[in-house]
């Protein structure tokens, strides 16, 4: 199966193909307000990708359609400060203890919304389908929580944005979902990490190169596997071996990850990071040597771009959405394999002539991504949803 690439319009309707039009054409009598659900998110990296896909999708939609879409921002007054970049003059900052104004549409970023109502057109985001395809990467608890909210938002939602096609073929599969009613948007978020946000350190918080994994630590990032098989490239690397950078929010499986490095005696070799800024993150990745991305479960792969953006050559599972994202720009291993990862950690570093072609054949996947074109797929979705809806006076 495959998602649809654009919006899904009813051959039937021709006054709903000309309310859309006249949107599309700035000719509307007022503009479609988009209702964001943000209430599931943190301050800080907490999220993971969502919110650099969100803020990002969102502050290039509102730059390009203008006063066409208003959007109104349901948050708690901690994110406030992160929502200020991407908040118009004529968007709306909702607070839980507000009452909510009118919209048009629902954007619930997090897959499910309590602001979902009866007669109330959505676009539900869809990152993957972990709790159905590795659910033994979440509690018992979280996998039936998760499939009783797909299951209702199977009924209700508009349509739903996945971000890889193997994300929307297994949302297809796993609940029946018809291939009209989901669109792929590809998130290429990288230019987030603009050469000015690089911020100029004395000295790098490690000796180059290295390998860099940023990625929060839940268990289907693999953290474990990678450890244990740096391991065993340190062992036939010996001074030569590049040290290991993470970074992620912090939480509980920090502390064991961080044990797990003491008892393999990799104290010296592995460096914790935590979560950063972006100038922080983007000298980061301006100084590493080379992404390492074993991640077992994938809906897209931020890192993947980021790393191409930075001409870091990439080594990566053969797994879930990342052969469609890396393409042939990648070294890849097997997640479960110890041995295939330390082999790759050995050649990419030892090798020259390999990292120059990664980073060549990088370059060049790159430039099939645009935010541009993704952004506007989801801002036509958004009129789509709207505009099959009884108009607001």
């Amino acid at each position: 199966m495959s998602a649809s690439s654009g919006p899904v319009f009813s051959s039937s309707s021709r006054s709903l193909a000309h309310r859309i039009k006249r949107w599309l054409c700035g000719d509307a009598p007022r503009p479609i307000t988009v209702g964001v659900d943000l209430l599931l998110m943190q301050p800080g990296g907490a999220n993971g990708g969502v919110k650099p896909l969100v803020f990002s999708f969102l502050g290039e939609i509102g730059r390009a359609q203008g006063r066409r879409l208003k959007f109104v921002f349901f948050a708690s007054p901690e994110l406030a400060p992160e929502i200020a970049p991407i908040l118009r003059s004529h968007d709306e900052l909702a607070h839980p203890t507000s009452i909510p104004p009118a919209i048009d549409v629902l954007y619930a970023v997090f897959g499910r919304s309590n602001l979902s109502r009866t007669g109330l057109p959505s676009i539900n985001l869809i990152v993957d389908l972990l709790h159905k395809d590795l659910p033994a990467a979440l509690p018992v608890e979280e996998v039936n929580y998760r499939h009783e909210w797909f299951s209702t938002i199977a009924a209700q939602a508009t349509f739903f944005q996945c971000i890889s096609h193997y994300t929307a073929e297994r949302l297809q599969y796993h609940y029946h979902i018809p291939a009209e009613r989901c669109f792929v948007t590809h998130i290429p978020v990288h230019q987030r990490l603009r050469p000015d946000h690089v911020v100029k350190a004395e000295s790098s918080p490690v000796a180059k190169p290295f390998f860099f994994y940023p990625a929060n630590f839940w268990p289907h990032k693999n953290h474990e596997v990678l450890l244990l098989a740096y391991r065993g490239y340190v062992a036939l690397s010996k001074s030569a071996a590049w040290p290991l950078v993470f970074t992620g929010h912090p939480d509980e499986r920090t502390v064991q990850l961080r044990l797990l490095v003491s008892q393999l005696g990799l104290n010296d070799r592995v460096h914790f990071l935590g979560h950063l800024s972006t100038p922080q993150f983007a000298a980061l990745w301006s100084q590493a040597g080379a992404l390492v991305y074993p991640s077992r479960h994938e809906g897209f792969g931020i890192p993947l771009l980021e790393a191409m953006a930075y001409r870091c050559p990439i080594i990566a599972a053969r797994t879930t959405s990342i052969p469609e994202i890396a393409g042939d720009a990648c070294l890849y291993v097997d997640p479960s394999d110890t041995a295939s990862i330390s082999s790759a950690l050995q050649q990419v570093s030892a090798d020259a002539q390999l990292r120059t072609a990664l980073v060549r054949a990088g370059k060049i996947r790159l430039r099939t991504f645009s935010l541009a074109r993704e952004t506007a797929k989801l801002a036509a979705h958004f009129i789509s949803a709207a505009s099959a809806a009884p108009l607001r006076p």
